[in-house]
């Protein structure tokens, strides 16, 4: 199954989190989606995978992030759009924390372009800027020219693990 999801919550990790055995927080993207859907599909395991990945203090806002959902061994394989659908609102009836969108049945060979779109997408960023001090009125012009800047950014500390 593949779709787009929401995150609203800043204290929840895309999926379980552990740092050296101890969980860190409840449950997860990944386990609130998953337990519904597993409730009618019944396989003995799954993947979750998205494009991309967020910080657990981070929302996914807009269009959502897409996903996918490999269910491994599962006992019911023939889903109608119409159940798919009642999947969907199962999960978004369930929780505020995450909501579904677009949720649908592909072919294990559909997944491959979510994975080929995590490795050529690239993100863009707006920053609001304030000083106390004033600005520099030249420094500004010259930044406004810039059409591209790259930004080379150190994993922080405290998602290092």
């Amino acid at each position: 199954m593949v779709g787009r999801y929401n995150k609203y919550s800043r204290e929840l990790p895309q999926t379980p989190w552990f740092v050296e055995g101890e969980r860190k927080q409840s449950t997860s993207v990944q386990e609130l989606l998953s337990a519904i859907l597993n409730n009618t599909i019944k396989a003995q395991d799954l993947k979750f995978s998205s494009s991309g990945r967020e910080d657990v203090d981070v929302r996914c806002l807009g269009v959502g992030r897409p996903f996918v959902i490999e269910f491994i061994n599962p006992r019911h394989t023939l889903l109608t759009q119409t159940q798919v659908v009642v999947l969907q609102c199962a999960v978004n009836e369930s929780t505020h924390l995450v909501k579904l969108r677009h949720l649908q049945i592909v072919d294990k060979k559909d997944v491959k372009y979510l994975k080929e779109g995590e490795e050529e997408k690239t993100k863009t960023y707006c920053a609001l800027c304030l000083s106390t001090q004033g600005y520099n009125t030249a420094a500004l012009d010259k930044l406004n020219e810039l059409s591209e800047v790259s930004v080379e950014q150190k994993t922080p500390l405290r998602v290092l693990h």
